[in-house]
């Protein structure tokens, strides 16, 4: 059978109509490409700016990406750190704005007034009742007839013993602190001297800048030191950590508690009581020298032990 000329046309229009499918199919999988790279994209911009946060000591940010816009969240403890996130995301290439959520942590809770209460004034009105007058008794008196029974005479007692007198008590030993002698606090004398001559020497400096960690020359010293309050453990020492001025007197404060933290740790390492050790941080608060004048910022940097009398 032949092909008519009306069959040979139905079939080039059902061909025609392959190709707005064809062409719809290209662009839905190009669509769905595009999307792929652009998660793949966000992804890259997520992680480097989490890193270059980390960096900045802000690891505890929160990062999403919206395109070419990075959004920064959480809380952090001043501007300063808001500023700091800020510039170090963006410097990355293919972030071109941030949007800075951050809020600074800490703030204070206002404490309301005291209420002082009025004095209160009592209104009851004074009494008008009259007073009554009892009386006068007009019964006549009665005298007793006096006694006709001899009075007897009664000893007086003896005296009471006096009293013994009181021992006198011994004289209490002194400290010395410039010969180490023993004072009241019952400890030996050489053990009492050995940690006056550390105290003596003090203090444990030359921390680096902005860490609390113990060097070995520090531990050397520390060394002879542990070996005295192990051998008593009823002795007690106080150790003070301490930081220079430079930097956030906060930062500093915290730094100064660590830094006493890391020399007790030491110590207890070395077999002396947790007890023994009575830990505080005075920041940039007592400083040996002015590091703001020219002196040196390492002297500041210190721990100190004192013995606890």
């Amino acid at each position: 059978m032949t092909p008519t000329t009306n069959d040979s046309g139905r079939r080039r229009g059902l061909g025609w109509l392959w190709l707005p499918l064809l062409a719809f199919a290209g662009l839905f999988a190009l669509g769905a490409l595009w999307w792929v790279n652009r998660d793949d994209d966000s992804s890259d911009l997520r992680a480097e700016a989490q890193a270059a946060l980390a960096d900045a000591d802000l690891e505890d940010v929160g990062v999403r990406v919206d395109g070419d816009t990075v959004v920064l969240e959480g809380n952090v403890e001043d501007q300063a750190d808001i500023d700091a996130a800020a510039q170090a995301v963006l410097g990355i290439d293919g972030i071109n704005d941030v949007d800075n959520q951050l809020q600074i942590d800490g703030s204070a809770t206002p404490v309301a007034p005291a209420t002082t209460a009025p004095p209160q004034t009592s209104t009851a009105p004074a009494s008008t009742a009259p007073a009554t007058t009892a009386p006068a008794s007009t019964a006549p008196a009665t005298t007793a007839p006096a006694s006709t029974v001899p009075a007897t005479t009664v000893a007086p007692p003896p005296p009471p013993p006096p009293p013994e007198p009181e021992p006198e008590p011994e004289p209490e030993e002194q400290l010395d602190p410039a010969d180490g002698s023993t004072g009241n606090t019952g400890l030996p004398d050489d053990i009492i001297a050995g940690i006056l001559a550390f105290q003596a020497e003090q203090p444990i400096d030359d921390f680096a800048e902005g860490t609390d960690t113990v060097t070995d020359a520090q531990a050397a010293e520390l060394d002879g030191l542990a070996e005295l309050l192990v051998e008593d453990p009823a002795i007690q020492v106080e150790v003070i950590g301490h930081t220079c001025s430079l930097g956030d007197a906060a930062k500093n404060q915290d730094l100064s508690e660590r830094r006493a933290s890391m020399v007790a740790a030491y110590l207890i390492d070395q077999g002396v009581a947790a007890s023994q050790l009575l830990l505080s941080g005075a920041g940039e608060s007592q400083l040996l020298v002015d590091d703001t004048a020219g002196g040196d910022p390492a002297l500041n940097r210190r721990v100190e032990i004192n013995l606890v009398e």
